[in-house]
């Protein structure tokens, strides 16, 4: 018979909740942005001022990438740390090149 290994829930399954957090932070889907909701009821601006605006809130995603790169990498045996590196890395990427784009463009 097969024995099959079980990874550990520890600090590294955050990596993969702290990238869902992220994605779900930065991303608007039928008008709706959770990261607008939030910051707009401490008292942050969503959107730059000038032309042309950002959308501010996807770099406040950043942070919980950043996060759950620190997370995944630190404790990469625990149980969705390889998805939450994955996911926060390829999400984080983006991001950056999406906004060096609009720079450059």
């Amino acid at each position: 018979m097969l024995k099959t290994e079980h990874k550990a829930v520890g600090l590294g399954s955050l990596a993969l909740l702290l990238a869902l957090m992220g994605i779900a932070w930065g991303i608007t889907l039928h008008g709706v942005c959770l990261g607008d909701y939030v910051l707009n009821l401490v008292g942050l601006r969503t959107w730059s001022i000038g032309n042309p605006t950002t959308h501010v809130t996807v770099f406040y995603s950043l942070i919980f990438f950043a996060l759950s790169l620190v997370f995944g990498i630190t404790h990469k045996d625990d149980y969705g740390s390889l998805v939450g590196r994955a996911l926060s890395l390829s999400f984080g990427v983006f991001i950056l090149f999406a906004f060096l784009m609009m720079i450059i463009f």
